[in-house]
This record gives C-alpha cells, structure tokens and sequence, in this order.
C-alpha cells in the first residue's frame, strides 16, 4: 500500500489511505463479461430446451406434463443466483466511472462530539459490559465520547455493572444507562424504539454531532471512530456510514454460512452500492449525521428492519449511504442450526415490513433489488416441490417418449456449456471469498428458503399478525451441538431444529430419482432395436443434474447435526488488552483482506463438483 498522506480541514486533521481494491475490481470488465456471458448461456440452454419439450412425441400427457414441470423448477431453483448477477451487472453498469472511497484516520485531538448507544434487551450482562468496554476504551478525546447503553429488559444486574464501571473512569467518557418505560397501550417497536428513544434522550444532554450504534455482542476497534469519523468531514452530504461485521466464534468451513453471507455482501454489494451512494445500514457500528436524523423525523419506528428503513428515509430525502471497507468490530453469531434458522426468517420478515411501507418506491433502490433477490425463496420453494413430483410422476407413468439424437446431442452440449460457465463464473465473482463458502451460502439460499417463503405465505393471510423482533443474542440451543462436552446425542440432534424435514426430503427425493433413472434404463433396453435413431427419456437431462444438487443441498443440515463443529465459550477466543477489554485472538487486519474475513479450505468445494461432475456426465452421456 502507499505510504499515507496528512491534510488539514478546518481543525481537524486527516490521514489518507488509498483504497484497497478486491479482485473482481481490479479486471471489472472480466468481471461484468463473465456475468453476462454465464447468464446468457443459461437463457440460450432453457430456450433450447423449450423448443425440444414443445416439439417432442406428446403420446402421454402425464410425461409431457413432468417436462414442463423440471423445465420451471430449473428456474426457480436458479432464480436467486439469477437476481444476484443481474443486480451486479447493473450496479457495475451503474458505477463504471466513480472512483473507490479511501481510507481515512483522524489524528490527534480536535474531534467532533459523538454518542455511541448500545441497545440491548437480555443478552449476558458480561458480554453487554465488555461492548460497553471496547466501546468507552476508544482512541478517541475522551471529553467529546459519551456512551448510552438502553437497556430494553430493565435487568438490575446490566445497571449496577454499568454504573461500577463508569464510577472507576479508567476507561475515559461518560457512560450512561437508560431504561424506557413502555406501558401497555404504546408499542414499543423493540430496537427501533430503543433507538429512538435513546436518541431523543441524548439530544436533551447536549446530543452529539454524530451518533454511532453498535450491537451488544459486538467489539468495537480501538480505532473505530477515528476511522469513520473522518468521511463525514470530507462530505457534508453524507448521512450514514457503514462497515462489515466479522463474527470471532464461526467455525472452520463455515457451514451455514453465517460468516460467507456477509461476506459476500461486503465484498461485492456494498462496495458496489457505495459508488452510488445507497450502502445499506447493517445495523450495528453504523454512524449518522445527527442533523439527517432531524431531516427525517428522528430514528424511523417499525417492528422489524428499522436499519434498513433509516437508509431508506435518508436515501429518498437527498442523503448519501456510505460504506468502509475495513472491519472494526467483531461480534458473535447465533451460534445454532435453530438460531440460524430464527435469524433467516427474521430477514424475511424485514423485507415484508419494507414492501407494505414503501410498495413500488422500494423497487428504484439497490436496496429494492437486493429485496427481490430475498423474495426468490417462494419460487425456490415451489422448486423444491416441483421437480421431485414431475420425477414421480414420469416414473409412474407407464410411457415414455423419445427425442431425435439431435435434439439430445443439443441439449447436452448447452447443458455441459452452462455448467462449465457457471462454475467459472463462481470463479471469477467469487474466488476471493472462497468457493467452500461460497457453495456453503449457495447451499443456505436452498435449505433456507422454505421458512422464509411460510413467512411470506402468512403475511399475504387475512389479519396477519405484525412479525415480532427476535434477538439472536439470546437464543439457547437446547441441544448445545456446538460443544463438545455438553452436546445432545446424535439421535436427539436429528430430531431437532427441522432436521427431520430435511432429511426426509433427501430420502424421498434420492428413492424417486433412482426409481425414474432404473425405468429410463428399463425403458431404453426394451426399445432399443425398435427406435433406431431417436433416444427414448423419461426426463431431461438437466433437471436430473439439478435434482442432484438440491438433495445434497437439502442434506446440508443434517450433515452439520452429524458432524457439528467445536466452538470454544466465547472468552475462551478473546484475549484482554491493556485496557482490560477482551478482544478476539482471531482479528482481520483492519483494513478489509481481499480475501474476505476468514481462509477458505477449498477440500469440500472440490469434492462437491467431482460429484456434480460426475452426475452431470453420467447423464449426458448414459444414451
């Protein structure tokens, strides 16, 4: 990296750092052809096969009918990825011209004033206090810091020990604790409100110029604040700033990809949506302009999503989003199948609240675009539904049908194209995250979806019930499989937490495909001198392919209840700094890594596509 350069602005004084590019922005025209080229591939495969289907022997309606129905499950089943690279195409259309957003540090001690509030409701008080820690021991002026903790849960435990820890002053600020009252008429709109009112509580103390909120399970940088402080100076324009999340306690490989998804956000998306000024607030170690709160009536109150929608406010009343790439907090996931599960449906239910407040407005936004990507889980969903059913009912069927050589030698060669340009897509996008954690979260878009899709069903219901704030920070795994001396038996892990689902989709699913590909075998030896020429089928090549990797997919979960991780107590993978603050052994650099928060073992991606590889060509080339 260049050596740093020092400017002054006003009184403050600045240090500037280049910004530190990702792969896929150092060559973003092999980037943007790949994108277009895999997916165009992808079309030119599904219309050929079209044409086939519409063309082929119709002596059974039920086969003919199976066809149509692998033809639309390949689709669905592909919707997510398809919204993903066409929102990247777009935004890369988008932002072809603006330049990246440097780095910066603020040094010495002229500072603006800021509040940092840490909102919680019954996470463990010795994890709230160590936020509350990393948060107070900044490298910042301690005359302009003050911290709030809002505490939602009112517990007497969490105020003492804020207190104590304020009354030392080693750590510098002010530190407060507040607890709002919320009687039985008023709602309280959970963290929205929480936020709110803390912010209406520091405006009457002598509120800051600049509010900063950080997630109580979350360990702020030492230099947190001096890092982003600094963008906000440069650009009156700038409303809010946000950052990425690494999380100290995501096992190796990562295998419901609570580490990889947001990675794959923060690598690509937000950089992305950064050009342009729409980086989407993430909830935790944001700062905002204290005056673009005003502008927009305070903190926006809402049941669910309340980060999102402030952006939103923000964005349509002229504001800028922006967005650093450098991870200065860590915190801790879920930590469970159920909590991972709890959390993907909460996100569901975020994208609900945003399209019943802003409708069609939603969909002008990257943010909009992002939604959409969200909403695929119904067609995923009725994916999962379809393509086993069309394998059961050509497997029922007491006819088959037959396509010319032609016809299958054309679908063989567009379907072995659009794997190979899809897997080397995936090369190109995404090999700076990882592609283990890349089929990890490729693999959570599939088993996740049908939760997520309930959740839409239920609120398209009459009286639908308002989706309820869940707290990941509190969550308990009742079957501890994460720990090696308090886990559940194996037994008892796959009867929990909708394993059994899973695995019965696996089973069902494997036993129709075999039985579709014993009749196919069947079928062909008993016509074989009789069709010279043509090729008798049962299904098409390409949904079997697809079939195959929707039962591993679904098997996801049950393989992590298997084979569960070993992850240490959280103070186990923290250490203390001069200050008394436990800080996680396992810290990124500060500036964002190319290749993402954590090192991918590539093993299981390489063994996943020797199987896919193998199916495909067994497939293809069994005729």
């Amino acid at each position: 990296m260049s050596r740093p350069v020092t400017s002054q602005h006003d009184q403050y004084t600045i240090q500037h750092y280049p910004a530190k590019l990702f792969p896929w922005e150092s060559n973003p025209y092999i980037f943007r052809l790949s994108s277009i080229l895999t997916w165009a591939v992808w079309t030119c495969y599904l219309s050929a096969q079209a044409i086939v289907i519409h063309h082929m022997d119709k002596t059974s309606a039920a086969v003919q009918w199976s066809f149509w129905a692998g033809w639309f499950a390949e689709i669905f089943l592909s919707s997510n990825e398809f919204v993903h690279g066409m929102h990247i195409i777009c935004q890369l259309l988008r932002s072809a011209k603006v330049g990246l957003r440097p780095h910066y540090r603020l040094l010495h001690n002229e500072a603006p004033t800021i509040d940092v509030i840490i909102p919680c409701c019954g996470e463990a008080v010795d994890i709230v206090v160590n936020t509350v820690a990393a948060a107070a021991g900044q490298d910042y002026p301690a005359s302009e810091l003050r911290v709030i903790v809002l505490d939602d849960a009112g517990d007497d435990q969490l105020q003492r020990a804020i207190e104590r820890l304020n009354l030392t002053g080693q750590l510098g600020p002010e530190i407060l604790y507040r607890s709002r009252k919320v009687d039985g008429i008023v709602m309280s709109h959970f963290k929205a409100g929480n936020l709110r009112y803390g912010i209406e509580q520091t405006a009457t103390m002598g509120g800051g110029e600049f509010i900063a909120v950080i997630d109580a399970d979350m360990i702020a940088a030492v230099d947190w604040l001096r890092r982003m402080v600094p963008h906000f100076i440069l650009d009156s324009t700038l409303a809010m700033l946000n950052q990425p999340q690494h999380y100290y306690n995501v096992p190796k490989n990562d295998l419901l990809a609570e580490q990889a998804e947001f990675d794959l956000w923060f690598t690509i998306f937000e950089p992305l949506n950064d050009r342009v000024g729409e980086a989407m607030c993430q909830g935790s170690g944001f700062l905002v302009r204290r005056s673009a709160l005003e502008d927009i009536g305070g903190w926006p109150l809402a049941h669910t999503g309340e980060d999102v929608m402030c952006s939103l406010k923000l964005l349509f009343k002229g504001w800028k989003l922006g967005y650093v790439r450098e991870y200065l907090q860590h915190g801790l996931t879920p930590g469970s199948l159920g909590a991972r599960l709890k959390q993907k449906t909460r996100w569901a239910a975020d994208i609900l609240e945003f399209i019943r407040t802003y409708g069609f407005y939603l969909t002008t936004t990257t943010l909009g675009a992002l939604a959409h990507r969200d909403l695929t889980s119904l067609p995923i969903t009725l994916g999962l539904i379809i393509l086993p059913t069309a394998f059961l009912a050509a497997a029922l069927s007491p006819n088959t049908t037959t396509i010319t050589s032609d016809q299958f030698y054309m679908i063989r060669t567009l379907l072995l194209l659009t794997f190979i340009t899809r897997k080397l897509n995936d090369y190109v996008v995404y090999r700076h995250l990882g592609l283990t954690r890349l089929s990890n979260y490729q693999s959570l878009n599939l088993w996740c979806a049908p939760f997520a899709a309930i959740n839409y069903i239920r609120a398209l219901l009459p009286n639908a019930v308002t989706p309820s704030f869940f707290i990941t920070g509190t969550f308990t795994s009742a079957i501890n499989e994460r720990s090696r001396k308090k886990r559940a038996k194996l037994a008892q892990r796959l009867l929990s937490s909708c394993v059994p689902m899973y695995l019965a989709y696996v089973l069902c699913s494997s036993a129709i495909m075999a039985w579709c590909l014993w009749r196919l075998d069947t079928s062909q030896k008993a016509t074989a001198s009789s069709r010279t020429g043509n090729i008798c089928i049962l299904m098409l090549p390409g949904p079997v392919v697809t079939l195959a990797t929707c039962i591993w997919k679904a098997f996801v979960p049950v393989l992590y209840m298997i084979a569960p991780p070993n992850v240490p107590e959280w103070k186990e993978l923290l250490e203390r700094d001069s200050k008394g603050v436990l800080r996680p052994k396992r810290q990124t650099q500060s500036l964002m890594d190319p290749s993402g928060s954590e090192k991918d073992d590539g093993g299981l991606r390489l063994w996943w596509d020797t199987l896919e590889m193998s199916v495909l060509l067994c497939c293809l080339w069994r005729s």
